[in-house]
Formats: C-alpha cells, structure tokens, sequence
C-alpha cells in the first residue's frame, strides 16, 4: 500500500519548480519565434505574428494584404531560411519540424 505524504506549502514547492523548468531551455515554439525574424526578414517581421505549430505547419498573420503577397512569393526561401536556422541551434531543445507556412490576413494585435 502507497505510503501518504504530508501536505507540504506550495511557497517551498514554487522554487524548486521554476529552477526545473529554466534548467529545460527553450521549447520548439520558443525556438521557432526566435529564428522566425532572422527567416523571413527584418522589414517583414514586424507585420508578421506566429500563430501556430501543427502538425508541421506554422500558421502566420500577416497585417496587410500587399505584404500577404509578397510574402507568398517568398515562401519556399522562407521556409529553406527557417529550416536552415532552426537545425543549426544547438540540441538544447528539440527542433520543431517545419514542412510549411501558411500566411493568413489578420490583426497582428
């Protein structure tokens, strides 16, 4: 039979479970917004928001819709650009795998 254990103050818990979680580093989304200006550009990043991670696709919003365009275009430079940059990090965090973007039209606030 499981032995039961004392109730114990969450104050002497919270420490120990920030110092695990910054010992982690950065997860897959983390290292996605992270490549993601130096990949698609310092002029465009700023009209741009990730959305998403799934399944392979990251979703993106986009602030106007001349832009939208052009970032169309671009997308398999893009998406060479962030492959590139997310392999080469170091093994800290796994490497999201990143197939596609998928650029939508909307509010970035």
């Amino acid at each position: 039979m499981a032995r039961r254990q004392e109730p114990v103050a969450i104050r002497s818990v919270i420490p120990r479970v920030i110092e695990q979680l910054s010992r982690r580093g950065p997860d897959a989304r983390d290292r996605l917004a992270e490549a993601w200006p130096r990949a698609v550009g310092k002029a465009a990043a700023p009209h741009t928001r990730l959305v998403s991670l799934q399944q392979g696709t990251v979703t993106v919003l986009v602030d106007d819709s001349t832009r939208l365009f052009s970032l169309h275009a671009q997308e398999a430079a893009i998406l060479r650009r962030l492959q590139r940059l997310l392999a080469q990090r170091p093994a800290v965090a796994a490497a999201p795998a990143v197939e596609r973007l998928q650029f939508r039209l909307g509010s970035l606030s």
